[in-house]
């Protein structure tokens, strides 16, 4: 009996809600791993994966917490999948429509 993975499905409202923080003030966003998590659709250990690969490119090979601050955040939505880089881009494209939207 073999099984098949099921792909990691996106949680587009928690997406918005943290790119939108996020554009608020990239260099002191911050956001932990079972927000990655439950934005990604993946399991906290795959993502916690994830980021220690992104710090080890980053020269930070010691990292092991539980967050990861401004733009990090995004560096590591965009390294997955490119269906899951998609719809970041496509979020990221609606929120910068509707801040140009909003009068001054």
């Amino acid at each position: 009996m073999t099984t098949t993975r099921k792909p990691a499905t996106v949680d587009r409202e928690s997406l918005r809600e943290h790119l939108s923080a996020w554009l608020s003030d990239p260099q002191g966003y911050t956001v932990s791993l079972e927000d990655l998590a439950v934005i990604t659709g993946k399991v906290k250990r795959n993502v916690k994966r994830d980021v220690k690969r992104l710090m080890a490119l980053k020269g930070q090979p010691k990292w092991d917490g539980e967050f990861i601050h401004g733009s990090d955040f995004v560096t590591l939505l965009a390294s997955y999948q490119s269906a899951v880089s998609f719809i970041v881009v496509d979020t990221l494209a609606e929120l910068y429509a509707e801040q140009k939207e909003q009068p001054l």
